[in-house]
């Protein structure tokens, strides 16, 4: 089990790989393409404490002291335009600066102004996660089909590109990018919306993720995620 403490720790010492490591080991196992895309120069220490973070937030009611020092650590690196990093780390670190915020406006009294975190720590961490989700819009915008491509006579063809592209969303970065983002978010359906991907079987069969050895892994990783995902929810019910 990753213990708190322990997380608190290597936090503090910067020791990011080791981090990565204990963190994807507790239970997000990724592929080597996948831990190597996390760790790569820049990527690595939002990665790490982003999904520390993450962890942390399924493993414990409330946040509890490390969550702070991780969120205040992953705000120092964000750029002024609000990525992480590459796409990877900054899915990564949206995944952890999300999961704390839902897990705070979970938590009873939170309506009643009940802090859970330093003070203004919590709407810094929202402004925060809302800057990373932007840019990571801003990137699957970029790729998605131009529909003016097409000659005045095209119309047809023009309309059917418009729903095709309206259909299905257009990944993000390669492969490799594509399905982290849909792995790290995969608890949050309304936050892979919000970045442009709100389909991800939709994803998932247009890129063939599910037969690439780079991303099978992340593929069965969110089918399992969302199935226990709409378990707890029908429990709940």
């Amino acid at each position: 089990m990753l213990s708190q403490f322990r997380v608190a720790r290597l936090a503090s010492a910067e020791e990011f790989d080791r981090l990565l490591n204990e963190v994807l080991m507790n239970g997000r196992p990724v592929p080597l393409s996948a831990r190597l895309r996390l760790s790569a120069p820049g990527s690595l220490a939002p990665s790490a404490l982003g999904l520390a973070l993450a962890r942390l937030s399924e493993l414990t009611w409330r946040p509890e002291p490390p969550a702070a020092d991780l969120a205040e650590a992953l705000l120092e690196r964000q750029s002024p335009s609000g990525e992480f990093g590459s796409i990877a780390s900054t899915a990564s670190a949206l995944a952890g600066l999300g999961a704390l915020t839902a897990q705070i406006a979970a938590l009873p009294g939170t309506k009643a102004g009940m802090e859970f975190l330093p003070p203004g720590l919590t709407q810094r961490v929202r402004a925060s996660a809302d800057a990373a989700a932007n840019w990571l819009a801003s990137r699957t915008a970029e790729n998605q089909p131009s529909l003016f491509d097409a000659t005045e006579d095209d119309s047809a063809e023009r309309a059917a590109s418009a729903d095709r592209a309206a259909a299905a969303p257009a990944p993000i970065g390669d492969p490799i990018d594509t399905a982290i983002l849909l792995w790290a978010l995969s608890a949050a359906p309304a936050m892979l919306a919000r970045v442009g991907l709100p389909a991800p079987e939709a994803v998932i069969d247009d890129l063939g993720l599910r037969h690439r050895r780079e991303t099978s892994t992340l593929v069965e990783a969110i089918a399992s995620t969302r199935t226990a995902s709409a378990t707890s929810t029908r429990r709940a019910a």
